[in-house]
């Protein structure tokens, strides 16, 4: 992350994924029907809800093209032998 920049939160990812979805044209049953979860779990990433597990919550994202990227500090430097 770089200055200025904030943690992205479960409610920018709700935005995103309803975002996306209006554009698609899709219900939430639709895109729940696609991705194999429920309208319901739809709904809580919609809204949120940090309580969304992974596996379902990246079945959502990968059927309307969005990626979520990770990444941490740099690994430290390697003490030479």
């Amino acid at each position: 992350m770089t200055a200025g920049e904030r943690p992205l939160t479960a409610a920018d990812v709700g935005a995103a994924v309803r975002s996306a979805r209006q554009r698609a044209l899709m219900t939430q049953q639709r895109l729940a029907d696609v991705s194999r979860v429920s309208r319901q779990l739809v709904n809580r990433l919609e809204q949120g809800d940090s309580s969304v597990t992974v596996r379902p919550a990246l079945s959502v994202l990968k059927t309307l093209g969005l990626q979520i990227a990770v990444s941490g500090p740099p690994d430290p430097p390697r003490a030479q032998p």
